[in-house]
C-alpha cells in the first residue's frame, strides 16, 4: 500500500463527512487547522467504515461518532437493527501508514467497551450520556450481537492487540448461548482501501448459473427464473456484501429468528432447501443468456447487469455468512445439493429506458409488502389463542394475535407476544429465559412442545392472560424508575428484569385471578419496589463469586440457577 492510497481514502472521508460530523467538543475548530483535519478524517474513519457495514445513510454513520477527548475509548457507536448488532469502534489515523495503534489506546477501547456494559455512564462524554436511555434498551434486546471494531491507516496487525482481544472473547463468550454474542474486526489500510474502490464501483455486474431455468412469456418487462446454487449466491455476498441489495430495503430488513433454522438446513438437509425457502428477487438493468450451454434449459450463463436484490435478503445474507465460515476449500462442496429459487426482472429495455415507469421502486415495494410468516402467525390460528382472544373482548380487551392487527399496548390492548413473556415469567427460570432470548424461536416455534403447553394451557383464562400482563407492566414500569435511582445495582436490574420478575411474582402474586381483572395500587407497586431491590441487592452481594461479567450472568441459566440457590432461602 502506498501514500497515494492514503490520501485517496482521507479524500473520500473528507468530502462525505466533514460536512455531516459534530465537532461541537472542540473549541474553535477550524479546518485549517492540521489538528482539527485530523480529528476530522479520524472520526469520518468511524462513519466509513460503519456505513459499509451496515448499509446506513452517511448521516446516520456520522451521528453514530462519539469521538471526543473523553469518549472512554469508544470513538463511534451505532446499532444496526436489521442484524440486531451493536457496533462498537476505535479509530486511528497515521499519516503515512507506518504506525499502528499503541497497546494502551487499545486496552481504553476494551475498558470503555467493559463500562458500556456495565452501564457506567459518567465515564463517558456528552455525546454518549445524552444517548443512554437508547444504548441501555439496545443492551436488552433478546440475542443481541456485538462487534468491536479497530480501524486504522496503519498495514500492520498488532500480536499484541490481537491477544488482548482474543482474551476478551474467552471473557465474554463463555456462557450457554448457541453463539459467540461478541466479535472484533480489524480494519488497516487495505480494508479500508477495499471499500474505498468497491464503493466507486456503484454497479454490480456478474455472470450467473441459473439451472433449470425458463422465461416469462412477456414482452415487457423481461424476466427469467430458475435455480440458484446456494454456494454461488455465497460468492456473490462474500464479494459485494450488501451492496447487493436495493437501497429501498437495506434499512428496512427486520431482525430475524428464521436464520438458525436456515443454517440448520444447510447444513443437515441441503438438498431440501429450495422446498422450505421462498428464494430470491433480482432487479437489474439488463441481462441476456450467453451462447455456452445452447438450447439446454438445464443450465445456463447469464450476464447480468446493475444487479440489485430486492427480497430475500435474508436468504442471501443468511447463506453468505454461512458461505463464508466453511474452510474455503471444501465450502462449494458442502453446499451442492442446495439451491436456491430465483428471479430475474429487466426494468429496462434495449435503449436503456425504464421499461415500465419507476418499475424497480414499485417491484421492491410490492415483493416488501407480503408478511413473512413467523412462529407467532402459527400460535395465533391455534383454537387456545382464538378462545382467550374471544373471552377477553367480552370484557372490552383487545388480545392481538396476528400480526395483521393493528398492535397496541395500553389499558384495553395487548399483543401474544407480552403475554407470553409474562407468562413465561410465571413459571421458572428455565421459561424467563426463553422470554429473555426469542419467544419466535424457543416457544412459539412448536405448539405442541411442553415448553408451549406450560405457558398457555388449557386451564388458562382470557383474564388470568391479561392479569398477568398488568402485573408484568407494574414491574417493569418499578424497574425501569430504579435502574436510574439505584447505580450501584443498576445492572442487575438491567440485565436481570425476568428474572427478577420471575421471583416477584412467585412471591406477590402466586395466585392470579381467572375471574376478576386485578387492580394495581400505588401500595402494590410500593411492594415490588422494595422486594426487587432487596433481592437484587442480595444477588449483588453472591454475583462476584461466579467471576463473570453480570449480563453474562443472566444469559446463562446455569449462572442464573447458581445466583437462585443462593438466596432463595431469604428471598
Amino acid at each position: 500500500m502506498s501514500i497515494v492510497q492514503i490520501n485517496q481514502i482521507v479524500k473520500k472521508i473528507r468530502s462525505t463527512y466533514d460536512c455531516l460530523l459534530n465537532f461541537s467538543d472542540i473549541k474553535d475548530f477550524d479546518f485549517s487547522k492540521s489538528q482539527h483535519i485530523d480529528m476530522a478524517v479520524s472520526r469520518g474513519m468511524n462513519a466509513f467504515v460503519i456505513e459499509h457495514l451496515t448499509g446506513c445513510s452517511s448521516m446516520e454513520a456520522a451521528l453514530s461518532v462519539t469521538d471526543s477527548g473523553d469518549d472512554n475509548g469508544i470513538d463511534a457507536i451505532y446499532y444496526d437493527n436489521s442484524t440486531n448488532c451493536l457496533y462498537l469502534c476505535q479509530a486511528k489515523y497515521d499519516h503515512d501508514g507506518k504506525g499502528e495503534p499503541d497497546l494502551g489506546a487499545v486496552k481504553k477501547f476494551i475498558d470503555g467497551f467493559r463500562d458500556l456494559l456495565e452501564l457506567r455512564f459518567e465515564k463517558f462524554c456528552d455525546k454518549v450520556q445524552k444517548r443512554q436511555a437508547e444504548i441501555e434498551s439496545i443492551l436488552e434486546e433478546p440475542g443481541l450481537k456485538a462487534k468491536l471494531l479497530l480501524i486504522y491507516t496503519g498495514v500492520n496487525k498488532c500480536k499484541k492487540n490481537i491477544d488482548e482481544f482474543d482474551q476478551l472473547m474467552e471473557e465474554y463468550n463463555d456462557y450457554d448461548a448457541e453463539e459467540p454474542w461478541l466479535s472484533y474486526e480489524y480494519y488497516t489500510q487495505k480494508e479500508l482501501y477495499d471499500i474505498l474502490t468497491s464503493a466507486n464501483n456503484t454497479s454490480i455486474d456478474s455472470d450467473i448459473i441459473i439451472h433449470n431455468f425458463g422465461f416469462v412469456e412477456s414482452t415487457s418487462p423481461k424476466a427469467c427464473y430458475g435455480q440458484i446454487a446456494a454456494s454461488d449466491l455465497g460468492e456473490l455476498w462474500k464479494k459485494y456484501g450488501t451492496r447487493l441489495f436495493s437501497e429501498n430495503i437495506r434499512n428496512l430488513l427486520p431482525k430475524s429468528e428464521i436464520n438458525d433454522d436456515m443454517v440448520d438446513t444447510l447444513k443437515t438437509a441441503s438438498h431440501l432447501f429450495w422446498y422450505y425457502n421462498n428464494g430470491i428477487t433480482m432487479i437489474c438493468d439488463h441481462f441476456e443468456k450467453k451462447r455456452i450451454g445452447g438450447a439446454n434449459r438445464k443450465i445456463g450463463y447469464f450476464d447480468v447487469q446493475n444487479i440489485s436484490i430486492v427480497n430475500g435478503a435474508q436468504t442471501t445474507g443468511t447463506i453468505g455468512t454461512y458461505y463464508m465460515s466453511l474452510p474455503e476449500e471444501t465450502a462449494e462442496q458442502t453446499l451442492e445439493d442446495a439451491f436456491v429459487q430465483i428471479r430475474i426482472i429487466q426494468t429496462k429495455d434495449a435503449e436503456g429506458n425504464e421499461a415500465e415507469k419507476d418499475l424497480g421502486k414499485m417491484i421492491t415495494i410490492n415483493n416488501n409488502m407480503q408478511n413473512k410468516i413467523i412462529a407467532r402467525d402459527f400460535a395465533s390460528q391455534t383454537d387456545l389463542q382464538k378462545q382467550l382472544k374471544v373471552e377477553l373482548e367480552q370484557e372490552g380487551i383487545i388480545y392481538h394475535i396476528s400480526r395483521g392487527d393493528n398492535e397496541v399496548s395500553n389499558a384495553t390492548n395487548f399483543s401474544i407476544n407480552e403475554a407470553g413473556r409474562a407468562r413465561c415469567n410465571t413459571i421458572g427460570i428455565k421459561y424467563l429465559m426463553i422470554a429473555h432470548r426469542s419467544l419466535n424461536t424457543h416457544l412459539f416455534k412448536n405448539m405442541d412442545s411442553n415448553e408451549y403447553k406450560a405457558v398457555f394451557n388449557e386451564n388458562l383464562s382470557g383474564i388470568e392472560v391479561w392479569n398477568t400482563v398488568l402485573i408484568q407492566r407494574a414491574i417493569d414500569e418499578v424497574l425501569l424508575k430504579e435502574r436510574k435511582r439505584n447505580p450501584d445495582i443498576r445492572e442487575i436490574i438491567v440485565y436481570g428484569k425476568d428474572y427478577l420478575s420471575y421471583v416477584t411474582f412467585n412471591k406477590l402474586w402466586k395466585k392470579i385471578s381467572k375471574t376478576d381483572i386485578v387492580e394495581i395500587k400505588d401500595s402494590d407497586k410500593e411492594s415490588i419496589r422494595n422486594y426487587v431491590l432487596d433481592v437484587a441487592r442480595k444477588l449483588s452481594y453472591h454475583i462476584d463469586s461466579i467471576e463473570k461479567m453480570t449480563r453474562n450472568i443472566f444469559q446463562n441459566t446455569g449462572d442464573i440457577e447458581t445466583l437462585h440457590d443462593l438466596i432463595k432461602a431469604s428471598i
